[in-house]
């Protein structure tokens, strides 16, 4: 039997405004290559609430309904600013990718 070696590919997908489609998009890319055949995973790493928003972040949970995915939550705001305000980049980069350098493509981490 002859094994292919297969490669991680990561696509990090950056909004330029709020409310520009980005959500939209990540799940046509993600329904795209699940048609493909690919395991496709998904991760928001800093939560981008909407104001009033009290439930769970909005994109990661969208995708974890349309698509059967169970992404991490991504890290609130406020927490990530407190963090880099205190000088913590390397500590908030580390808690951002906790999940993702083990099975990114992973139904549950």
């Amino acid at each position: 039997m002859h094994l292919q070696r297969i490669r991680m590919q990561t696509f990090f997908i950056a909004p330029t405004d709020f409310g520009v489609g980005l959500t939209s998009i990540s799940l046509g890319l993600v329904r795209t290559l699940e048609r493909a055949g690919l395991k496709v995973g998904f991760f928001k790493p800093i939560a981008q609430p909407h104001p009033g928003d009290t439930g769970p972040e909005r994109s990661t949970e969208l995708v974890a309904r349309t698509h059967g995915l169970k992404p991490p939550q991504p890290l609130g705001l406020a927490h990530v600013e407190r963090m880099l305000g205190d000088g913590q980049l390397d500590d908030c980069s580390k808690k951002s990718s906790r999940c993702t350098s083990k099975r990114p493509w992973a139904r549950t981490c």
